[in-house]
């Protein structure tokens, strides 16, 4: 049980409004799964959380996501969420698709969108 896992067990009766930030989070999470649902959205679903749920939630969706089969879409800038959970990533830079590829392929030090540029106060960039 996903309760048990994150260590809120004892908060299933607490009013929503009285939980801090992460055990709100957690809660929330827990929501999401209720019904088995075939697709799954997350946004940042790490956020606010302690290292020690961080890890059993990434460990969770893994799990959850090859046991059953399911679609679990991320939004985070945790690379920690991407590399423990997906196989598939897509990068998105200004609404465009930048990149789309597996895991593996993102960490390679030749992927080509990790180019940086640097945008100065009077308007110049420079590529680095």
């Amino acid at each position: 049980m996903l309760s048990q896992l994150l260590d809120v067990t004892h908060l299933l009766d607490t009013q929503i409004r009285r939980l801090s930030l992460g055990e709100r989070m957690k809660m929330e999470l827990i929501n999401s799964f209720l019904y088995s649902p075939e697709i799954v959205f997350l946004d940042e679903p790490t956020i606010g959380l302690d290292l020690s749920s961080q890890i059993a939630i990434r460990s969770f969706l893994k799990n959850y996501r090859q046991e059953r089969k399911i679609t679990i879409l991320i939004t985070s800038h945790y690379m920690d969420d991407i590399e423990e959970t997906c196989d598939r990533v897509i990068l998105l830079t200004h609404g465009k698709k930048a990149f789309d590829g597996g895991i593996e392929e993102i960490k390679r030090p030749d992927t080509p969108f990790k180019d940086i540029i640097l945008s100065m106060m009077n308007g110049e960039t420079e590529k680095l």
